[in-house]
């Protein structure tokens, strides 16, 4: 009886320790399952990841090369003038991805990587991006008041252009691939409000009728770059023209960009950049003097034409021994109102000189004074000559046409840069000035750090941004979009720059880091 006992006892326990050894087993295997539904669905969502942080780089990618070749100018069609989308009949071709040379009216197509010099980007689903320009940006004037003609999910004038990721193909969509004579169709890659071919676009979460992904390159992308350029461009060419002339011209006085005269005004300090022509004449009084080492000979005349644009200037030498000195004093009228270009002795449209060699010995030398005029004085050593000497200034310093020349770069002019530009000098650096500063020019960098006071400076410069509707100087509950603090064009300095900038005769320039919702002003110290 105890043997049967024992015996049962036995075989209960082999068959528990079975179903143990099985319900471990079991358990065993279902986290192996477990674990591997995980481990799949981690992958795939670490894949989804990577393709969505791909897809952003590659947006982010063409976002900054686009806005490099824009500011760079290097299509040739002028510095913030945006491509048109890929020119269709390119597509299959060893030209593909390059731009056309007419946007169509819509705009929207895929993205010229070619012209932009970005190579061949992809998204994730290695489809091409698509592209969309607002129309304001492909002809000039193009500047900070140009507006960002596309609307971002009910955003009016919210971006100058979009980049598109279409993402994988919606069930709705065909992509067939594409070739000249048959181009992709938006609607097979862009989806919704993005694919119908006006100006309005959106962003959303993805879902299965949605899947585009955008990069937005708005005005402030865009605009305070160009302004740097734009500021650097016209610091250059005033340090170059003080070289010159010994002092910065006159200002023209500021009022509404659209009508004024862009002359410069005698004494004034602060304005708009004189870059009209002021009507540069000879001025009466023009002084002739040959000293030699018996005295001085007194019998040298100049007399200017009837027209005033020749001025001819006659010695008669006497047979003295050794050198003479040949000094002419050429006053000029209006001269220091504006951006005049030096004489030159080199050049036959400049001077005349009889006889020849009295080019070599001549030297020429600049000046400015505080009624608005100036001079151009020639002084040298001639050698011993009985006889006459005849210079002739076959014309007085010509104005550097902004319009034309290359002076500066001629799309500041085209794209009316000048209209959103104050200029302002110290006295002390104005023409007929002391050259040494008594009470000069203050920049004060604000709101960064360490906040800086950078004082003496002789002569800034600032670029007006966009328009705000509220500005430090003209801040809310008064002012917002409904009553904007800036109106352009305008004949207000507040309607331009948006703090203590704004004053009249201000000595004191505010300078921060940009863009900020009530301040863009941008401060450029010339010297």
């Amino acid at each position: 009886m105890h043997t049967k006992i024992s015996s049962i006892l036995c075989r209960s326990r082999k068959v528990s320790n079975q179903k143990g050894i099985a319900l471990i087993l079991f358990v065993f295997l279902l986290g192996l399952v477990v674990t591997g539904i995980g481990i799949k669905f981690l992958s795939g969502g670490s894949y989804q990841i990577q393709r969505s942080v791909s897809t952003a780089e590659t947006l982010a990618e063409a976002k900054a090369a686009l806005i490099g070749h824009v500011v760079g100018g290097q299509s040739g069609a002028g510095v913030g003038v945006f491509p048109c989308a890929e020119d269709i009949t390119s597509i299959g071709s060893v030209s593909e991805g390059q731009a056309g040379t007419t946007c169509s009216s819509t705009t929207v197509g895929r993205f010229a990587w070619r012209t932009i010099g970005a190579g061949p980007l992809t998204d994730a689903n290695n489809d091409k991006l698509w592209y969309a320009l607002s129309a304001g940006f492909r002809t000039v004037p193009i500047n900070s008041d140009t507006v960002g003609g596309l609307s971002l999910d009910g955003v009016q004038n919210a971006a100058v252009a979009l980049l598109f990721s279409p993402g994988p193909m919606l069930s709705t969509q065909a992509r067939p691939a594409p070739a000249a004579s048959n181009p992709p169709a938006v609607v097979d890659y862009l989806d919704g409000e993005n694919s119908d071919g006006d100006q309005d676009f959106v962003t959303g979460t993805l879902s299965s009728s949605f899947n585009d992904k955008l990069a937005i390159v708005r005005p402030d992308d865009v605009f305070p770059v160009i302004e740097k350029r734009v500021l650097g461009e016209i610091k250059n060419y005033l340090l170059a023209y003080k070289a010159t002339w010994g002092a910065f011209p006159f200002p023209a006085t500021f009022s509404n960009p659209a009508t004024a005269s862009f002359a410069g005004t005698s004494s004034n300090s602060g304005g708009l950049l004189p870059i009209a022509d002021a009507g540069v004449t000879w001025a009466s009084g023009t002084a002739v003097s040959v000293r030699t080492s018996n005295g001085s000979v007194r019998n040298g005349t100049c007399v200017p034409s009837s027209f005033n644009q020749v001025l001819t200037c006659t010695i008669t030498s006497q047979n003295y021994t050794g050198s003479r000195t040949i000094t002419i004093n050429a006053n000029l009228n209006n001269v220091s109102l504006g951006f005049y270009k030096p004489m030159d002795l080199t050049k036959t449209s400049d001077f005349t000189f009889t006889p020849a060699a009295l080019k070599s010995v001549l030297t020429l030398k600049h000046t400015l004074n505080s009624s608005g005029g100036g001079m151009i004085t020639l002084q040298g050593n001639a050698t011993t000559r009985t006889g006459t000497y005849r210079i002739i200034f076959n014309r007085p310093p010509q104005l550097d046409d902004w319009n034309v020349t290359t002076a500066i770069p001629n799309y500041i002019y085209q794209n009316k840069w000048h209209h959103l530009v104050y200029y302002k000098v110290a006295a002390p650096f104005l023409p007929g000035g002391s050259g040494t500063c008594g009470v000069c020019l203050t920049v004060n960098a604000v709101n960064v750090a360490p906040n800086v006071s950078l004082s003496g400076k002789h002569a800034v410069l600032m670029a007006a941004g966009r328009k705000l509707n509220v500005t430090n100087a003209r801040p809310s509950p008064v002012y917002s979009a409904a009553s904007p603090a800036q109106v352009r064009p305008g004949t207000l300095l507040a309607d331009y720059f948006d703090s203590s900038n704004n004053i009249s005769g201000g000595m004191v320039f505010d300078s921060t880091t940009l863009p900020l919702a009530t301040f863009n002003d941008q401060v450029q110290i010339v010297e």
